[in-house]
């Protein structure tokens, strides 16, 4: 299954040749990454994979943890680039120090450092998208405080509203200024 919009659905799409051609031809194509996962979690079928990009699956990765199981190895890993002008004297050089870093392993070190491998349950993923709202009883100290220094304060107003206008004294304002 592969969901619409995604970067793989348009490199699928787009393929000429090669496994993403014959991945194309086997595809089932869903509206979203929710339904591809909920079909994932239903279908008894063993043989069934919901292909997405990373950012998207780690989510469901971590709230279906227990029913569903997130690959370490990704399915296409070169989504990621970086645009140079056309000719750069430069593009060589940094194309053979990828190339070397690749060689090396200092490329999937740094990938390994900084980019999850892996979407553990209960990770810090999904907190931000669990955030319980707070419920007003939570909050009601807040309010009482609040109204009762804006009664405060319309009180003084009201006040001074009465000594100026009725007892036609001056304002209690700091004279000169």
């Amino acid at each position: 299954m592969l969901p619409r919009g995604t970067n793989i659905y348009a490199a699928v799409l787009s393929a000429t040749e090669g496994p993403l051609l014959q991945l194309r031809k086997q595809w089932m194509v869903v509206d979203s990454f929710d339904t591809c996962a909920t079909n994932l979690v239903r279908m008894p079928d063993p043989y069934l994979v919901c292909i997405s990009d990373l950012s998207i699956s780690l989510f469901y990765a971590n709230e279906l943890c227990s029913e569903i199981y997130n690959a370490e190895n990704y399915f296409n890993t070169y989504y990621l680039a970086m645009a140079f002008p056309q000719d750069a004297y430069y593009l060589p050089a940094f194309d053979f120090l990828i190339q070397r870093s690749k060689a090396n392993g200092v490329m999937s070190m740094i990938t390994g450092k900084y980019i999850p491998q892996t979407a553990e349950c209960g990770s810090a993923v999904s907190a931000a998208a669990e955030a319980a709202a707070i419920p007003l009883e939570g909050v009601g100290g807040a309010y009482i405080v609040s109204l009762s220094l804006y009664v405060c304060g319309g009180l003084i107003l009201l006040i001074e509203l009465l000594w100026v206008l009725l007892l036609k004294k001056e304002s209690l304002d700091f004279p000169g200024f």
